[in-house]
């Protein structure tokens, strides 16, 4: 890793059809939130939180991606297309 800006998103999809979604890349390092979404209210297709930001990282960061979910159960993510995180290095 390199110290500089990164332009971070992604996805947190879930078979979930009720309650809201959220999701936030977290900065283990730092104690700090990099990247939020908003929160998502889920359809019959399921539910999608959507996040993208951009953050300033030391080469010894450690990102975590973190989704919220209050339907009362657990929901499994899937990774069909529809979970990922991208990270893409701008520049110091």
């Amino acid at each position: 890793p390199v110290t500089g800006w990164y332009l971070i998103s992604g996805n947190v999809q879930t078979a979930q059809t009720t309650g809201v979604l959220y999701a936030s890349v977290w900065d283990t390092t730092s104690s700090n939130v990099a990247v939020n979404s908003p929160y998502s209210s889920p359809s019959a297709n399921g539910g999608m939180a959507a996040f993208s930001g951009l953050a300033y990282l030391t080469a010894t960061h450690v990102l975590e991606v973190l989704a919220y979910q209050n339907t009362g159960g657990a929901v499994n993510t899937s990774n069909a297309g529809g979970t990922y995180l991208c990270i893409h290095f701008l520049g110091v």
